[in-house]
This record gives C-alpha cells, sequence and structure tokens, in this order.
C-alpha cells in the first residue's frame, strides 16, 4: 500500500465519520423535544437504563479496545431490549423467561465476549508516516483475528431465533 493509499484511505475514514456524527446529530436534534416530553418524566425502570446506554454509548469512545466493549454493549443492550420484547409477546411465562435468558446469555453474551476478547488482543497497530514529510503519523492497525465473524455469527442466530419465535406467536 502506498503512501498515497493510507492518505486516501485515512481521509475516506475520517469522511465517513464525520457523516456518522452528522446523522446521530441530526437524529438527537430531531428527537430531542420528544425525549423531553415523554421519556425524561417517566419512572425510572429497567427499560428506561438500557435506552440511555443505547442512546448515549456513541458519545463514549476513546479508544479502540474501550470503544470496541462500548459498542458491544450497546449491541447487547439492544438484543436485550429485542428478548425483553419477545418475554412479552410470550405472556411472560417462567418457561419463556427460562429460555430468553438462557439464549441471551449462553448463544449471545458468553460466546460475544469470549470471541472480541480474542479479536481486541490479537490486534496490532503500527504507527506510519502519512505524508512524505514524516510530520504526520497514523496508527494502523496491521494484524487482526477473523474470530470476530463468530461474534457477528452469534448476533444472526439470536435475532434469527427471536424473529422466528415471534412470528410463531404472532402467526405470520
Amino acid at each position: 500500500m502506498s503512501l498515497r493509499d493510507i492518505a486516501a484511505s485515512e481521509k475516506e475514514t475520517n469522511l465517513i465519520a464525520i457523516c456518522s456524527l452528522s446523522i446521530l446529530l441530526y437524529d438527537y436534534a430531531l428527537t430531542s423535544n420528544l425525549e423531553m416530553t415523554y421519556f425524561w418524566p417517566s419512572h425510572w425502570s429497567i427499560v428506561k437504563f438500557l435506552y440511555l446506554l443505547t442512546r448515549f454509548l456513541p458519545f463514549c469512545q476513546q479508544r479502540v479496545s474501550v470503544a470496541t466493549w462500548l459498542i458491544t454493549a450497546g449491541f447487547l443492550v439492544g438484543e436485550l431490549l429485542l428478548a425483553l420484547r419477545t418475554w412479552a409477546v410470550l405472556l411472560r411465562t417462567r418457561r419463556s423467561s427460562v429460555l430468553l435468558i438462557s439464549a441471551y446469555v449462553g448463544v449471545l453474551v458468553v460466546p460475544c465476549c469470549i470471541c472480541l476478547a480474542l479479536f481486541l488482543k490479537s490486534l496490532k497497530f503500527e504507527l506510519q508516516d502519512v505524508l512524505p514529510s514524516s510530520v504526520v503519523q497514523g496508527c494502523y492497525n496491521t494484524q487482526e483475528s477473523k474470530i470476530i465473524i463468530v461474534a457477528w455469527a452469534c448476533f444472526l442466530a439470536f435475532d434469527t431465533s427471536m424473529s422466528y419465535i415471534l412470528s410463531l406467536k404472532t402467526n405470520y
């Protein structure tokens, strides 16, 4: 990879990050009045806590490993909300509680955390010159494990299972 390719890649990455942040801030601007009217006056609950986690986690990214764990936590919170919704549709029985807790922990949380820890341990970064003047350096990923694919497969399996259960219950 040439120096020009590295600089172009970093520029594209920065533009994508700026666009993502712009969309996130636009969403906050559009929905903040509804949030203040309906959400903030409501009583504290687990659902309110989970919502706050998913709503504000994008602003907590500082380092690669911390950001990766926080992003994963946000995904897991979203999946927990899906499981709670599925549980509510399944009439909140003891059997459905055991099934959903087992699926959430066994299929999703534990495997994803193990895969994520192994993935983060495999990451290697190097400082490389971005410009020929060697004044500007960037930190580039030079090595990683493909085990993260297993974590995504776990998310896919869990979401597919929840969708299937909901489709059975709702007769679609």
